[in-house]
């Protein structure tokens, strides 16, 4: 960049490119004061980069001598802003069965904000599984990424079954056919209908009276999901 009256930088940026108008002939010594950044490359050249491993304000000047050793000198101010430090938590259990949700926020509103799912809010409700965090950009142009959550979300079994046998004073089998995409289904309760109640994922009851019985079957995941 060409010198101007102030540049606003960031923190840990790197490569920082400054430069004057070349002269054949001419030779530069650049110099920085407090000496707050590192000039990689460049110096005795028009053009130098700098790296920015500090805060601060620092005055950047550069000597041009040229061919007939007459001096010029031009200089330009420089302020390294600090990087934001997002911060996200969650409203509530990471944990949970799908059907519910959790709500992440960030600490801050930021001038941009930008969630790996594509969300531009200081908030967003998830209810699917994955691993969450956002970008943002203060009103300084600096950048930084938030720490990251992890989501877990545990599907609910599909609860079936079938039976076998539909006469009363015979016993009735009933048969679970749930099914879950992951994890295990480790508990059943039977409500037959006619007041009892039975667990298993196969079981027998006769019932003592012609009658239709509504019978419902509650299954339990090992997440506790049902």
């Amino acid at each position: 960049m060409f010198a101007q009256n102030v540049v606003h930088l960031c923190e840990g940026d790197i490569a920082q490119n400054f430069a004057v108008p070349l002269t054949n002939g001419s030779t530069y010594n650049w110099t920085i004061t407090p000496n707050i950044a590192t000039i990689t490359s460049g110096n005795g050249t028009e053009h130098i980069l700098l790296d920015l491993n500090n805060t601060g304000v620092f005055w950047l000047y550069v000597m041009e001598t040229d061919s007939n050793l007459c001096t010029a000198e031009d200089s330009i101010l420089v302020e390294v802003h600090p990087n934001p430090n997002p911060l996200i938590y969650a409203d509530g259990n990471l944990f949970f069965c799908e059907g519910n949700l959790v709500t992440l926020i960030s600490d801050s509103v930021y001038m941009n904000m930008l969630w790996n799912n594509g969300e531009t809010t200081s908030t967003i409700i998830v209810d699917t599984t994955g691993l969450y965090f956002v970008n943002v950009m203060d009103t300084n142009g600096c950048t930084n990424i938030s720490n990251g959550i992890d989501v877990i979300v545990s599907p609910k079994p599909i609860t079936n079954f079938l039976f076998d046998g539909v006469c009363f004073g015979i016993e009735t089998n009933l048969i679970d056919t749930s099914v879950i995409s992951s994890g295990n289904i480790v508990s059943w309760i039977w409500n037959l209908g006619d007041g009892s109640y039975n667990l298993g994922s196969n079981i027998f009851h006769t019932y003592l009276d012609a009658d239709i019985y509504d019978v419902t079957l509650k299954v339990v995941s090992d997440f506790g999901c049902s």
